[in-house]
């Protein structure tokens, strides 16, 4: 189940997201998260993604090689 805050998320442009992170309001495993649970609720019904390889944490473990900004 979604939040209002994922709602919300998944309805900003790239710019309005990329200013929520540099505020730090919203992190970047957040966006991610938010769109994924997006997909997941939806695609079922358009089958527009035929193949999402992150039943392993296969994310996570993509966005490990990044290094979280420090606060």
């Amino acid at each position: 189940m979604s939040s209002e805050r994922d709602e919300e998320l998944v309805q900003l442009s790239a710019t309005q997201l990329v200013a929520r992170m540099a505020n730090k309001d919203v992190s970047a495993r957040e966006v991610m998260a938010a769109h994924l649970a997006r997909v997941d609720r939806i695609n079922p019904r358009v089958n527009a993604i035929v193949t999402l390889t992150d039943g392993d944490g296969d994310t996570d473990n993509r966005l490990s090689a990044y290094p979280r900004r420090p606060d």
